[in-house]
């Protein structure tokens, strides 16, 4: 794994990680109850269970913009109005973290896009830039295909001979190496040609 990569991964886990400390106080902390949306008093709670009772349909929770985080947060009213402290405390834990991840996606996707492309950008960086690589590459492999005792510091010399000093013996012997495509050290090695 690049270090990059390991850097958004330990940074992602910290953020998740605060934002599971935060939503867990915020739950601590917080009481819910339900208002007037016209008077903007505090509703009863046993006048919100028989207006349940009566209607069929449960009050809306809204708080946040994030719809996921609001049903939770209504489901954690609804069960602290039935005396279910302990649950609701949790649900309304999972409301918050939820808020958090909401509030702050666009910040997140936006480093995750820069890494992504920061990556691609060092993938191409490190890509050789001669235009004889692919060539060199495949002469290479086919000549040790076809002659697997060549040397490879002889098959260098040739290939800059071929490429007219295009490229220097040292490069193509990293490249080989690089790639892995030079074959175990014969017993002896054989005379040979390129195979183009």
């Amino acid at each position: 794994m690049k270090p990059e990569s390991i850097a958004v991964t330990v940074r992602a886990a910290l953020m998740d990680r605060d934002f599971c400390n935060l939503a867990e106080a915020a739950a601590d902390e917080t009481t819910l109850y339900f208002r007037n949306k016209v008077t903007g008093k505090v509703v009863p709670p046993e006048i919100i269970l028989e207006w349940i009772e009566l209607t069929g349909r449960t009050p809306e929770y809204t708080h946040t913009d994030c719809d996921a985080a609001n049903d939770l947060m209504t489901a954690a009213a609804l069960l602290q109005l039935h005396g279910y402290k302990e649950q609701a405390k949790k649900t309304l834990k999972h409301a918050f973290y939820l808020q958090c991840l909401h509030a702050t996606e666009d910040g997140r996707l936006e480093l995750l896009e820069k890494t992504l492309q920061s990556a691609k950008q060092q993938a191409v960086a490190k890509k050789p830039r001669n235009k004889n690589y692919d060539e060199a590459m495949r002469i290479a492999r086919n000549t040790w295909d076809k002659y697997p005792g060549a040397s490879k510091g002889q098959l260098c010399k040739n290939l800059k001979k071929h490429f007219n000093n295009g490229v220097s013996v040292d490069r193509l012997d990293a490249w080989f190496t690089d790639a892995g495509i030079v074959p175990p050290k014969p017993q002896k090695y054989t005379s040979f040609s390129l195979v183009l």
